[in-house]
């Protein structure tokens, strides 16, 4: 018989994704910035509001934080979904697919008895 997969849920998706631990850091690392990013732009917004909304606003003092929302608009948020985007394409199908052959082995592997008890 083949040796028992894990039975708990999260030591069941560690087995499989323990071979792609620097990816799944990358990933976690770049959803948690994604997540970020809309609070960061609230922030940035209300500092323009408020900055508009004195008697004399400054410009010089409103360029940083114009240039830093369009720039989290443009190529921050832009870059965060696109990588995360890519690492869901290039290895969502390749860890399905060695989930769902190492149950099919298992299952294949464990004698009629064994399914039968439980």
């Amino acid at each position: 018989m083949k040796k028992a997969l894990p039975s708990s849920l999260g030591s069941f998706i560690w087995h499989f994704l323990r071979s792609y631990k620097s990816i799944v850091a990358i990933y976690v690392g770049l959803t948690l910035l994604a997540g970020c990013w809309g609070p960061f732009n609230s922030l940035l917004i209300k500092d323009i509001i408020n900055l508009l909304s004195s008697t004399t606003p400054k410009l010089h003092l409103l360029l940083m934080p114009a240039v830093l929302l369009v720039a989290n608009f443009i190529i921050f948020d832009n870059f965060t979904w696109r990588s995360i985007d890519y690492l869901n394409y290039k290895y969502q199908a390749t860890i399905k697919n060695k989930i769902i052959s190492e149950v099919f082995d298992y299952v294949l592997g464990a004698s009629h008895q064994f399914f039968r008890a439980i």
